[in-house]
């Protein structure tokens, strides 16, 4: 039987080598202990590419997309999918007079969101996994384009909640062509404040 090669494990990417003492751009923003995933979250801002943040809890997951985000002054969202609604994340849905459909959004909303993390993705149920697929990976809900999103990520454990360190990989569908995932080695610390 042969192996579906775009399910085989993506190649590791090992990060660049710096002079000794010469602090990253992560650590600039007061992030240390995530130097072997610089590389793959600058290339993603770079991008525009949305990334899939793998790291038990407390490796920094969300205070690294908080101080980028804080860095770039882009308006930022964090979502626990464990815990969300759709119409929580959306607004509720409402026709228009011209019978299109409108969303009353909240504050808490995704729309105006530049930056959005959905953290617990395996732990939510498989309906709003597949409602949360289209805003990570297309910026879109129900078909409607999320303009202003720049900066969409995706979080979630390891399986069997095994690891230390925060790893990423590139969120994008299986396609001819398409961009293999990369991954990045676990870094063997845990991320914390300057």
């Amino acid at each position: 039987m042969r192996s579906n090669p775009s399910l085989a494990d993506p190649p590791a990417v090992e990060p660049p080598h710096r002079a000794p003492g010469t602090p990253g751009l992560l650590a600039g923003l007061g992030v240390v202990g995530l130097e072997t995933i610089e590389p793959a979250v600058l290339a993603a801002l770079i991008g525009g590419e949305p990334l899939l943040l793998i790291g038990a809890h407390g490796t920094g997951k969300t205070y690294l997309l908080a101080r980028i985000a804080e860095a770039l002054a882009l308006s930022f969202r964090h979502y626990n999918a464990s815990l969300l609604n759709y119409d929580d994340l959306v607004g509720y849905p409402l026709p228009d007079a011209r019978g299109e459909l409108r969303f009353v959004r909240t504050p808490a909303s995704i729309w105006g969101a530049e930056a959005v993390l959905v953290d617990e993705i395996a732990r939510s149920r498989p309906d709003m996994q597949n409602r949360i697929f289209p805003i990570i990976h297309e910026r879109r809900v129900q078909g409607i384009l999320l303009e202003e999103l720049r900066l969409p990520l995706g979080g979630d454990e390891p399986a069997g909640g095994r690891g230390r360190g925060l790893s990423l990989q590139w969120l994008r569908a299986p396609r001819r062509g398409a961009r293999r995932p990369v991954r990045v080695r676990k870094s063997r610390c845990r991320a914390g404040r300057r």
